[in-house]
């Protein structure tokens, strides 16, 4: 398994990065290969960063801000569904989309987000949560 999960997620660095001491006893900063954590930091920094008014192919992030303040309806779930859709197939292709859950609470609304790792069993969920 660990193989796999190298092959499909590959290696790259955590954020915040974190200073840790490897077997030498050497302090620095080191990549990870495999680790999940690496497609649940990708798909936060993707829904977090907001495309600008002007909408190009190669912007990076997601259309959510367009649609975060709207009434709590079907046509809001559609929309925060799409957005998210949109810019995980654009920017995360280590994973199949499955759905989205929109959860309001007075004035804060949760998004969570789930998704299987490509060539795995694997299967997560993140959330972002939102005050509007």
């Amino acid at each position: 398994m660990a193989n796999i999960l190298e092959k499909t997620i590959g290696s790259g660095v955590l954020y915040p990065i974190k200073l840790e001491q490897n077997s030498s006893g050497q302090t620095g900063w080191y990549p990870v290969t495999g680790t999940p954590d690496l497609i649940l930091h990708n798909i936060n920094s993707v829904i977090q960063y907001e495309i600008g008014s002007r909408i190009r192919q190669e912007d990076f992030g997601s259309r959510l801000w367009e649609c975060i303040e709207e009434p709590n309806t079907q046509a809001q779930a559609f929309l925060v569904s799409q957005f998210v859709k949109q810019a995980l197939t654009n920017w995360e292709d280590r994973i199949y989309f499955t759905k989205t859950e929109l959860v309001r609470q007075g004035t804060k609304l949760t998004i969570i987000i789930h998704y299987n790792i490509k060539n795995t069993n694997f299967s997560d969920e993140i959330s972002a949560t939102y005050e509007t």
